[in-house]
């Protein structure tokens, strides 16, 4: 029995074309079954894929690298911390001041914070972070050492990479800690949603800025250093920085439109957002906003 004579003009020509397709889907399954294998195991948060990986937890520390910009700086000249963040609202009237969630908190007489990614998951964290300070200086009648916290805010957030029926926080935290017998210079600390305890030094940029703004607060930092400590040197900070985030949220959004509140077909560029800064000397912490149209 010869094939070829039985087949039709039409079907000898389709026979290569369907050859190429057949070839083409078995190339990309090889391509793609460790990636295929992957996604097994990513509905679990506690089982690890074949790469050794928790999907879920890699997810949640996606989630936080595209929160809201955090920048902190620590100034050894008064012993304090500088930091800022713009606020994003929710809505553009000019009847809102505020969204509801603190991003700088006070925490202790030495420690503050600050948390970028999800927002809720955000206030979850602090709130349990104000609850253990309050409890430790209740037990023993003295601030919390920033030490025992952040071993206390890992194991809570490490907790929840293994938990059952739970989900890894969705956001990373800012610690900050002034200058004191024990500890010559104020630091700063990252605390990520697998539990990872990171130490940033004198400054530190998070979220969805942090590559385009780490090299230009390294400057800012160098050159706090090589000038005179003066009075104003905390307000000036505050304006370079505020400066620094609103050229950044700009250069983010050119090209962008929005929908205009008064039309639905018209379009108008975002309004810049505020930017709050904040200066935490003392064990107090001073929270301002600054308008961009007023600097």
């Amino acid at each position: 029995f010869d094939m070829t004579t039985t087949m039709t003009p039409t079907m000898t020509a389709t026979v290569p074309v369907l050859l190429l397709i057949l070839c083409l889907l078995a190339s990309s399954h090889v391509v793609n079954a460790d990636r295929w294998l992957d996604g097994r195991y990513s509905f679990s948060l506690t089982t690890f894929s074949p790469a050794g990986k928790l999907n879920q937890v890699e997810r949640a520390s996606r989630a936080a690298l595209l929160g809201t910009p955090v920048v902190a700086l620590c100034r050894p000249a008064d012993n304090s911390i500088i930091l800022a963040a713009p606020q994003a609202l929710s809505s553009s009237s000019v009847l809102m001041q505020d969204d509801g969630t603190a991003r700088f908190v006070h925490i202790s007489s030495n420690i503050v914070m600050s948390h970028t990614g999800v927002a809720a998951d955000g206030r979850i964290a602090i709130a349990a972070a104000q609850r253990m300070a309050v409890e430790y200086e209740f037990t023993f009648d003295e601030p919390m050492p920033v030490e025992e916290f952040l071993e206390e805010l890992s194991l809570l957030f490490q907790e929840y990479t293994m938990k059952a029926g739970a989900r890894p926080f969705g956001c990373a935290l800012l610690v900050g800690s002034l200058s004191s017998d024990e500890q010559q210079q104020q630091q700063l600390y990252r605390v990520d949603p697998s539990g990872a305890v990171e130490t940033l030094g004198s400054c530190a940029v998070m979220g969805s800025l942090a590559s385009k703004l780490q090299s230009q607060v390294e400057d800012i930092v160098k050159k706090e250093d090589t000038t005179t400590d003066d009075d104003d040197g905390g307000e000036s900070l505050s304006l370079l920085l505020t400066k620094l985030l609103c050229d950044a949220m700009e250069e983010e959004t050119k090209g962008m439109v929005v929908p205009s509140s008064g039309d639905d077909d018209a379009k108008q560029s975002p309004s810049k957002p505020n930017i709050l800064t904040a200066t935490f000397s003392k064990g107090k912490l001073t929270v301002e906003r600054r308008h961009p149209t007023k600097m």
